[in-house]
């Protein structure tokens, strides 16, 4: 069966993202890398943008300063936990963290976020 049979026609526009979603190719290896790095450094702009110290968002967000500097290096693959912590510290949902990280990953522009 496919995913369609399985949908009522009220389930389909929701569904409809996540099928376009599942026609992206999955991460290869240097990928992941570049995600990871992506990241880190969309989590820094987006600090930055915000004026706040990687202590004040660590303490926003419930971790440590240094675990801040970890993600921001590249230097962790943050737990979904983790990301989801320091999306929410930053004001925004995670779904919207990873899919910058992912849009600088891919080359495209960062855009500030609207208020």
């Amino acid at each position: 069966m496919t995913l369609q049979q399985h949908a009522t026609s009220s389930d389909l526009p929701a569904m409809a993202d996540h099928v376009r979603l599942a026609t992206l190719r999955p991460l290869e290896e240097k990928d992941r890398l570049q995600l990871g790095n992506s990241l880190g450094r969309t989590v820094r702009l987006l600090r930055r943008y915000q004026s706040l110290t990687q202590a004040e968002l660590a303490e926003i967000a419930g971790l440590a300063r240094n675990h801040i500097g970890e993600i921001e290096r590249s230097g962790r693959e943050p737990k979904l936990q983790t990301i989801v912590s320091v999306a929410g510290a930053l004001g925004i949902h995670a779904s919207e963290l990873l899919a910058r990280a992912e849009a600088l990953a891919r080359g495209q522009a960062w855009v500030a976020p609207t208020p």
